[in-house]
């Protein structure tokens, strides 16, 4: 799919780690469409292009060797990153955690950090999102935070 609005990187080229395919296209760019039913009389819609950033699959590591690290680096078209193996196993929760904002049961409520906003999501992982633009997603495998 192409986006020619969007800067940012719209599809990942996979890893590959010891013969291994680490697939990433769940993290290409997509539209995600939210209804406002607040007002059954005037629902409207929302249309956001959603696009993830390599934070959400690598991590710069004091707990491996720099020679560990050169073999599993991750070379993305701005910079290049350790790929990280627990970052990549979460982040296949990213897309339907993202689609799931507009559903009822997704708390949304003000995170005091200017204009945005924070939820919560099956009690343990939180994430935060931009009210403007296109929405960049990264989070924080220790502190369980996800934000957009």
């Amino acid at each position: 799919m192409k986006f020619n609005t969007v800067q940012e990187v719209t599809s990942w080229e996979n890893f590959i780690f010891n013969g291994e395919i680490y697939d990433l296209s769940h993290l290409n760019a997509r539209w995600v469409e939210y209804l406002d039913k607040r007002d059954e009389k005037n629902i409207s819609t929302y249309k956001f292009i959603v696009t993830y950033g390599l934070h959400c699959f690598t991590k710069d590591s004091d707990d491996i060797s720099s020679k560990e690290s050169q073999v599993l680096i991750y070379n993305g078209p701005r910079e290049s990153r350790t790929f990280n193996f627990e970052r990549y196993q979460l982040s296949t929760q990213l897309p339907s955690i993202v689609e799931s904002l507009g559903e009822n049961e997704t708390l949304v409520c003000h995170a005091g950090y200017g204009k945005l906003g924070a939820s919560q999501f099956c009690k343990k992982h939180f994430f935060y999102c931009s009210a403007s633009g296109p929405a960049r997603v990264l989070y924080n495998t220790r502190a369980g935070t996800l934000a957009l």
